[in-house]
């Protein structure tokens, strides 16, 4: 059974949750430790909120540090950035990819009973078909 999705509102308050508490207790906030909360994985949390999940990784990185606790530089947070938003636009080309190819299924077979009504109807006979076979 599939549960809903957050919404971006519930994401960021449990963002905001999760981060006092994250302060509270002298550590950083991780992605996978916002999207376990929500219910989610953390792949399927960095595409569909993948603002969100900058944030959190900019944030650990200003901090200086990885979620690992090893130094992190601002070029490597980037590109993850960059990363987390080239992966969403792929799934979005995706979807139009699969959006434009039903669209063209349905017109080519709108095209297909367009001729044969207009053959039918301009009294033309088509010879491949009354040839014996």
């Amino acid at each position: 059974m599939k549960t809903a999705q957050p919404t971006l509102a519930e994401v960021q308050a449990a963002k905001g949750e999760l981060l006092a508490r994250a302060a509270e207790e002298g550590r950083r906030l991780t992605v996978a430790e916002l999207a376990g909360h929500l219910g989610m994985k953390r792949p399927t949390f960095y595409s569909r909120f993948p603002e969100i999940a900058a944030e959190v990784v900019g944030a650990a990185a200003e901090a200086g540090h990885k979620t690992s606790g090893r130094p992190r530089n601002d070029r490597a947070a980037e590109l993850e950035t960059r990363l987390t938003l080239l992966r969403r636009e792929r799934d979005d080309l995706r979807r139009h990819l699969d959006i434009y190819a039903d669209h063209i299924r349905r017109l080519t077979m709108e095209n297909a009973g367009l001729r044969q009504e207009l053959e039918s109807r301009s009294g033309v006979t088509v010879l491949s078909q009354r040839r014996p076979q």
